[in-house]
């Protein structure tokens, strides 16, 4: 086993897991225990042969879950759809997996001002707005969302913020930062 996905929570939060098989779990991350940097946690989810965790995602008001397949199929999905359940069982449908979509690639909390960059495994990237991709219920298959030559497939994918409005945030970050007065330091100090 290795360490492969860190999410930053507030304490409260629901999580998401999802397999390579399409299959995913939420609970509440309350569930989990704190322990020490050495331990070696508890059970997320229960896999099948052969099947092992392909992404995780923090479950936010303002977002929506994105999943994408090897194959370049994707969708999105209401984090309603998935019921909050005790971490380490099998998990529900996440995404229809057939022959041809492929596994699943992964998962990710992006709301629709997102973009989502896609990269394959000969090093084709792509980047498209999320609210270009279909919403569809929890047990579908999803639209193509990158058109892949035969024998390539995606490998990874970020959500990233949409320039326009990435621009516009870092001009409100801007407006927010206020100088404060010098304070004169006197020599009696």
């Amino acid at each position: 086993d290795e360490l492969i996905f860190v999410k930053h929570t507030k304490g409260e939060e629901n999580l998401i897991i999802a397999t390579r098989d399409g299959m995913a779990v939420r609970f509440d991350e309350n569930n989990v225990r704190c322990m020490g940097r050495g331990a070696r946690g508890v059970r997320g989810m229960t896999l099948s042969d052969g099947d092992y965790i392909t992404g995780a995602a923090v479950v936010r008001e303002d977002a929506m879950l994105l999943s994408i397949t090897e194959n370049g199929y994707g969708k999105l999905t209401a984090f309603e759809e998935y019921s909050r359940h005790g971490r380490g069982g099998k998990g529900i449908v996440c995404h229809a997996i057939t022959e041809k979509t492929g596994l699943l690639c992964g998962i990710a909390a992006v709301s629709m001002e997102d973009d989502v960059m896609m990269i394959t495994n000969e090093g084709t990237m792509i980047r498209t707005p999320v609210s270009d991709i279909r919403v569809c219920g929890r047990p579908s298959q999803g639209v193509i969302v990158m058109r892949l030559p035969e024998d390539a497939h995606v490998v990874n994918f970020a959500a990233v913020k949409d320039e326009e409005q990435a621009a516009k945030d870092a001009e409100k970050d801007a407006e927010l930062i206020v100088d404060e007065p010098e304070i004169p330091v006197s020599a009696e100090n």
